[in-house]
């Protein structure tokens, strides 16, 4: 027979295990004590208790360890709980701040087949949890075998210490297999539902120490794809839809291969494979193709703006338009339209990588589609365009960009050249014939952020558009109710007419350090009317100082030539713009109209040769900007036509 009390005191368990030949990676150094009561044979030991503690965690075992050689006979009933699990587990738990706290408890017994696990049931946070498994078995080269049941009615609460964002109230439940032979861990299912998202996944690893060799597939879907988002803490950038990605998972020592990546979001479908190679510098190289991209949800929904602007207007929210005349105080002046948010490009610097997309059709209406090939590079820290172009019924173009991530900032450059861009979409208007219309800038700046990318920014544009049907109330619903009030001194046929025709539009600006120049100016003609606009903004403080002037056409009912709405200016600032009537010929102070000897395109003589006598005043614009003496333009303009 056999009966005793067993006292053990260790300061570093590890240690300990290690002086008598078990050597252990898997714990951290921590103290434990313990105190058993066993009883029975010497080859049938029963333990009728046994108390484990470390600090303020404790093991709790009862029932027959068996005989000690062989564990023949082995069933205890273990209970456990820690504040923290993490504590004891190095690969894990260092260096974190968090706590993992457990309750857990169940069955261990020999079978035939081996050591089980039975019945663990236990709680993690708001995680409630059930565990069963073969262990260790009997013969080594056989597998061992884990099942894991999980749920909880607020994931947030569990997840909430790992994670920087907000969870809402979010059920969750999980399922898995997995095993253990030879070496090779395989994750043989996993089964996730959270809130209405299901992830499925099957994994196998041939070195689960250092994931040297890895292939399976995971799966993810759900009826929203915000959802999702939220639950990631990400900003979704297409609309909310049904969702589905599977991907493919192949991993060797010196590569891993996502392929192949398949991704349907509502109607649109993405697909191909992403390619990384780790090392000092890691390179991912990504080739993925689109046969549909539905952006059609870039285009404002008019019905939900007619809802919001009604609720607005029954909660008493009016825009009070002398507003647009007071002056700015302190504070007005101080606030800021351009964040100063960081652009942090150094990850440019950790890797070399080649992205390469083609969208075989991007969708925005019936009548407005095109497809485009994407080909980006990032070597020695800069980001380039080897290929960026795009063609269809909506828009054709070409593009040059570069971010260049330097030490102490980044240097950006960009070149756009697009022809058919039908502008008038994006305010619920429908465009007409865009055949020789074209936009084209070219822009270079430095900075850390937003603000100094704009106080630093040089370049030019010059535009020459179409027209079309531009729905005037359309326009105020898009562009809110400062805008409504400007419009309504360029166009007083607003309220009789419900839709503006629009013949053409034109423009050519400058911005050298951050103070961008209106000059010759901005000339829109509809079939009643002609508005002209010149002046400057300058981006280092935000002020504006814009000059415009309208004048009717022949055989509208108003003389010809006559003003039908007093020269004004648009002063303040970007967040707090001003309005100033009847300015004696709205000429634009200073540095505005270089192109036109120190006057705007809206002074008087310029007008009536750029836009009252001419034929077309757009193009009388982009003849004038052509004309001048060392232009600046001459770079945008002499381009061959597409």
């Amino acid at each position: 027979r056999l009966n005793g009390d067993l006292a053990l005191t260790s300061p570093d368990l590890t240690k300990t295990l290690n002086q008598f030949g078990w050597q252990t990676e898997l714990l951290t150094d921590f103290p434990v004590t313990a105190n058993v009561r066993i009883s029975g044979s010497p080859d049938n030991i029963k333990i009728d208790q046994a108390i484990i503690r470390s600090n303020d965690s404790r093991v709790d075992l009862s029932g027959w360890l068996g005989n000690p050689a062989s564990l023949t006979g082995l069933n205890l009933d273990v209970s456990a709980v820690t504040p923290d699990l993490l504590r004891f587990l190095p690969v894990i738990g260092d260096g974190l701040q968090r706590r993992l706290p457990l309750e857990a408890s169940g069955k261990v017994l020999m079978s035939s087949k081996g050591i089980l696990v039975e019945g663990v049931q236990g709680q993690s946070r708001e995680l409630k949890f059930m565990l069963d498994g073969l262990v260790f078995p009997s013969v080594t080269t056989d597998k061992s075998r884990i099942s894991i049941d999980a749920s909880t009615q607020d994931l947030g609460k569990v997840l909430g210490p790992w994670i920087e964002h907000d969870i809402p109230l979010t059920p969750a439940q999980l399922s898995l297999d997995a095993s253990y032979q030879s070496g090779t861990l395989q994750l043989e299912r996993l089964d996730a539902e959270i809130a209405d998202n299901r992830l499925s996944a099957k994994i196998e690893l041939d070195n689960p120490d250092d994931l040297g060799s890895m292939h399976g597939k995971i799966q993810l879907d759900g009826p929203s794809g915000q959802n999702l988002a939220q639950l990631l803490g990400v900003d979704a950038l297409l609309e909310d839809a049904a969702y589905s990605l599977t991907v493919g998972v192949e991993r060797s020592s010196d590569i891993l291969n996502l392929n192949p990546i398949s991704l349907t979001w509502g109607k649109s479908v993405l697909g191909g494979s992403i390619q990384v190679m780790p090392g000092d510098v890691p390179t991912i190289n990504a080739d993925l193709n689109s046969q549909f991209l539905d952006l059609s949800f870039l285009l404002p929904d008019m019905e939900e703006l007619e809802l919001e602007e009604a609720a607005r207007i029954k909660a008493g929210d009016t825009f009070d338009e002398a507003v647009l005349y007071d002056d700015l105080t302190k504070q007005e002046l101080a606030e800021r339209i351009i964040p100063e948010e960081p652009l942090d490009f150094s990850w440019l610097r950790k890797l070399q990588a080649s992205f390469r997309l083609q969208l075989h059709e991007i969708y925005l209406r019936e009548d407005a589609s095109t497809s485009a090939a994407i080909e980006l590079s990032i070597t020695d820290g800069r980001l380039s365009s080897k290929q960026l172009n795009w063609e269809g019924d909506f828009s054709t173009g070409t593009a040059e960009i570069s971010i260049l991530a330097l030490d102490t900032s980044n240097e950006f450059e960009a070149y756009f050249d697009v022809h058919r861009l039908p502008l008038l979409l994006m305010v619920g208007g429908v465009p007409g014939d865009q055949a020789d219309s074209y936009y084209r800038t070219r822009m270079t700046a430095t900075g850390n952020n937003l603000r100094e990318v704009a106080r630093s920014a040089n370049g030019m544009l010059v535009f020459k558009g179409g027209g079309g049907n531009l729905d005037n109330h359309g326009l105020d619903l898009v562009l809110g109710d400062t805008v409504k009030e400007i419009t309504a001194l360029l166009n007083p046929y607003r309220e009789a007419d419900k839709h503006t025709e629009v013949v053409c539009h034109a423009g050519a600006v400058t911005i050298k350090d951050g103070k961008m120049l209106v000059a010759p100016g901005l000339v829109v003609r509809s079939t009643k009317m002609d508005v002209a606009i010149g002046g400057s903004v300058n981006l280092h403080n935000e002020k504006l100082n814009l000059a415009f002037s309208t004048r009717s056409r022949r055989g509208v009912g108003i003389s010809a030539g006559k003003v039908i709405t007093p020269y004004f200016k648009i002063r303040g600032t970007l967040a707090n713009p001003r309005l100033a009537l009847d300015v004696k010929g709205a000429t634009v102070s200073g540095g505005a109209a270089v192109a036109t000897g120190g006057l705007s395109i809206i002074a008087i003589g310029l007008w009536d040769r750029w836009v009252r006598t001419a034929r077309n005043p757009c193009e009388g614009l982009i003849k004038q900007a052509s004309r001048q003496k060392d232009s600046v333009y001459e770079s945008l303009l002499t381009l061959p036509s597409q």
